[in-house]
């Protein structure tokens, strides 16, 4: 796959959850794998059943693991909703591990988020293209309309930008070497 393939791709998945979000008031999250341009047809699976609690997330991730490591796509793109919060805040409380950290979906002042990941495996190139968009919006009138704002992008390599987190490194790329292993 070229960098303008994968470029294409990423272009019009954002398009198309950004439509959805504003049609629909949400988007499923979900995740494509992307075989190389010759190869079969796009793979797609919906992961809201293991978005219920951070258990189910831990245990589906194996599995979306297992299932990149076995068809070994060329390209990776996740389509998830998220909550932001610009910085965390001290609360009360006696929740093991937390640190007295509000999380983010608890914060009254985050924002939500559209985000889209992708990882691609480039003709020519060792290491894995990756990066991260995110469409920030807000519900209006009760929830009944979805309202565009900002967006924010960050691709590795770019300005010292490195992804971390559960839905980055699917094809296992190595930040720091660009090395894919075999």
């Amino acid at each position: 796959m070229t960098r303008s393939d994968a470029e294409a791709l990423v272009a019009d998945v954002k398009a198309r959850a950004a439509r959805v979000l504003v049609e629909d008031g949400h988007h499923t999250p979900l995740m494509i794998l992307l075989p190389s341009v010759s190869g079969p047809p796009p793979v797609l699976l919906a992961l809201g059943a293991m978005m219920t609690s951070e258990a189910a997330k831990a245990v589906g991730m194996a599995a979306v693991r297992e299932a990149v490591r076995a068809t070994r796509p060329a390209g990776v793109v996740s389509v998830l909703e998220s909550w932001v919060s610009q910085r965390p805040k001290v609360v009360g409380g006696d929740e093991p591990g937390l640190g007295g950290v509000l999380k983010p979906r608890d914060d009254p002042g985050r924002r939500e988020a559209l985000v889209v990941v992708w990882e691609f495996r480039l003709d020519g190139e060792s290491a894995v293209w990756e990066g991260m968009w995110q469409q920030f919006f807000r519900h209006v009138h009760g929830g009944e309309a979805v309202a565009l704002d900002e967006v924010v992008e960050a691709i590795t390599g770019e300005g010292g930008v490195r992804l971390a987190g559960q839905f980055c490194g699917l094809l296992g790329g190595d930040a720091d070497s660009g090395r894919i292993p075999s």
